[in-house]
């Protein structure tokens, strides 16, 4: 299991978010990163973790919902709620979403309409 996701689940987000950055420098996964968007959020750093969302969009070529899922929480939170809107509906055209069933994006979708 990741050391980032490990510090997440105490709680210890600033030091999620600096492990993510050193595992990120060593091993280019973007697990650590997407981990690191649990932290950035818990932290109510919202600015930093829609810039965060952004690149890890950028790195995985803008394929997996939840990335989108992710970016739309973090513009949604720091009241970018249009902004939001569009990651959401963005996502529910990707190529990978939950093949588990979780929260997918027209879920997101609906909580905002409402």
């Amino acid at each position: 299991m990741s050391r980032v996701w490990e510090l997440v689940k105490v709680g210890q987000y600033t030091e999620a978010c600096t492990a993510a950055d050193e595992e990120f420098a060593v091993t280019g996964s973007l697990l650590a990163l997407r981990n690191k968007l649990f932290a950035l959020l818990s932290l109510r750093r919202y600015t930093e973790a829609v810039s965060l969302s952004r690149e890890i969009l950028t790195h995985s070529g803008s394929q997996s919902q939840s990335d989108w899922i992710f970016l739309g929480t973090g513009l949604w939170l720091s009241g970018n709620c249009d902004n939001a809107v569009d990651a959401w509906r963005r996502g529910c055209t990707t190529k990978y979403a939950d093949a588990a069933g979780g929260v997918e994006a027209p879920l997101a979708l609906l909580y905002a309409s409402v």
